[in-house]
């Protein structure tokens, strides 16, 4: 039986304990719902985990043939019929690609809830991998007419870092960027301090208004209506995750249409003082 006590010391005129008072309180329904929460939270996570694994096979299989089709659609005369569907190709390689970014957000949503979030550390030149991050992006940002420029230091930053962690929450610094930035140009920045790096990315788009740049890092949440822009409202929280689990912060400075900085600090050693 689950219950709630609260004793109270009740003092006499002088100040000296008198008696006491003490109230028990059955909390047995409310335990009751709280086990009942935890196991449909637990249910829908295994249940994300799974969906997410069983899209993940048909979905690889169809960006393989997609890829397949847009490199030969891409080399084929232009006036000839394989040609004509060279942008038809590209276009459902995107939105593969997206769909299957989607469903790896999934899956990293029922890790981080179970905690099962892990990192595997080697050293990385974070100047290096922000040029990969920015390469990969270019269509996709000269597409939105948001040129993206990279300030790095001169010499290589390494520290001890998940590779393929980092360069998620980068993709998606710059993927929202873009995709939030309104065609404004974008600028990268990696830069070393110490023991400490430091990425900046920035975009001259619409802003955030102060009441919402801590909300957005929040599971589900987003500084703009759904019906403006599509996506799950998981990016940043898991970006946020994944810093915090590199023992590093992550953080906005921003003004309503004036743009937005966000600012990566990842100390370089994991016995690095915060």
């Amino acid at each position: 039986m689950w219950v709630d006590l609260t004793v109270s010391l009740v003092r006499d005129a002088s100040g000296a304990p008198d008696y006491e008072v003490a109230v028990i309180q059955d909390i047995g329904d409310r335990k009751r719902s709280e086990e009942e929460l935890r196991k449909a939270i637990a249910l829908r996570d295994r249940f994300l985990t799974i969906a997410s694994h069983e899209l993940k096979t048909p979905l690889t299989t169809l960006m393989l043939q997609a890829q397949t089709f847009a490199r030969s659609a891409a080399a084929a005369d232009e006036a000839s019929p394989r040609g004509r569907f060279a942008a038809s190709a590209a276009a459902v390689l995107r939105q593969t690609r997206r769909l299957s970014a989607l469903v790896d957000q999934l899956l990293d949503v029922s890790r981080v809830n179970a905690g099962r979030l892990q990192l595997e550390l080697e050293d990385v030149d974070l100047a290096a991998l922000a040029r990969d991050v920015v390469g990969c992006l270019a269509e996709e940002a000269g597409r939105a007419r948001a040129p993206i420029t990279l300030e790095a230091a001169g010499e290589p930053v390494v520290g001890r870092w998940d590779r393929g962690r980092l360069d998620q929450v980068l993709t998606n610094l710059l993927s929202n960027a873009i995709k939030y930035g309104a065609g404004y140009p974008i600028a990268v920045g990696v830069e070393a301090d110490g023991e400490r790096a430091r990425v900046t990315v920035t975009n001259g788009g619409m802003g955030i208004r102060p009441e919402d740049q801590a909300r957005i890092f929040e599971r589900y949440e987003r500084a703009v209506g759904e019906r403006e822009f599509c996506g799950f409202g998981v990016g940043l929280w898991i970006a946020r995750e994944i810093v915090n689990a590199h023992r590093g912060t992550i953080r906005v400075e921003s003004a309503p249409e004036h743009g937005a900085t966000f600012i990566l600090d990842l100390p370089r050693r994991r016995d690095a003082a915060p």
